[in-house]
């Protein structure tokens, strides 16, 4: 992952201090395209493909710059 990226996320989008998974998809949203982890709450569709950067319709409100 980018510099640029994790400036962006926190603690808090990790649950780091909760030590709960799976990774949001609000925190996969602000990395702004796959990551192809396979994670569960992956928001891009197709799921897991590395880079994409299209979102799931239902997720569309969710964005953030």
């Amino acid at each position: 992952m980018d510099k640029i990226t994790l400036e962006r996320l926190d603690d808090e989008d990790w649950n780091i201090k909760k030590n709960t998974f799976p990774i949001s998809s609000e925190t996969l949203l602000k990395l702004g395209r796959c990551c192809g982890n396979k994670c569960m709450n992956c928001p891009y569709e197709p799921k897991h493909t590395q880079g994409n950067k299209n979102i799931q319709s239902i997720y569309k409100n969710q964005t953030t710059t």
